[in-house]
């Protein structure tokens, strides 16, 4: 992406590259920045609501168990394709700083998903109830504007890989 100097790599045609009209740097850090903060932000009051509310008799009563297993695999999912991503990117020596901090950050930020997720099974609340469904639109939304970035970067040797995990990552 962006070469040792800071500039960009002249094996990146930057004509029409993203979706933005900005580099892959910055469209990565803005989107999955805000991204990241609102899942943060908003897991933790919905977290903090259900920490006041009584347990459930039936903790799988308000959800289906089979909508919940395909979620619950989704999110387990994000957290392994950014494992897999930031070892890639340490072992192939071809990272940029942020991408050390953005990667272990949506892996936290997955987990903290999964947990409030599960959280939700065993205590229920309809007041902030829109808040998982509305991460996840927007997690989606957000993979969805990077897509031709990726899509461009792909064509880099050695790319490829990424390129998969980004796919596998977008598709759950």
């Amino acid at each position: 992406m962006t070469s040792q100097n800071g500039g960009w790599s002249a094996e990146v045609d930057l004509d029409n590259l993203s979706l933005t009209g900005s580099s892959p740097c910055f469209e990565d850090i803005v989107l999955r920045g805000v991204v990241q903060i609102a899942f943060i932000v908003l897991l933790t009051l919905r977290g903090w609501e259900l920490s006041g509310v009584a347990p459930l008799p039936d903790p799988l009563s308000t959800v289906g168990v089979w909508p919940s297993a395909v979620v619950s695999f989704s999110m387990v999912a994000q957290v392994v394709v950014s494992l897999l991503m930031l070892n890639g990117l340490i072992a192939t020596d071809s990272f940029a700083t942020y991408e050390l901090v953005t990667e272990p950050l949506n892996m936290a930020v997955w987990v903290a998903m999964f947990m409030v997720y599960v959280f939700e099974w065993k205590r229920y609340r309809p007041r902030g109830r829109w808040i998982v469904p509305f991460l996840l639109l927007f997690a989606v939304a957000a993979e969805g504007v990077r897509m031709r970035s990726q899509i461009a970067l792909s064509g880099l040797d050695g790319r490829s890989y990424f390129f998969a995990l980004y796919l596998v990552a977008f598709c759950s």
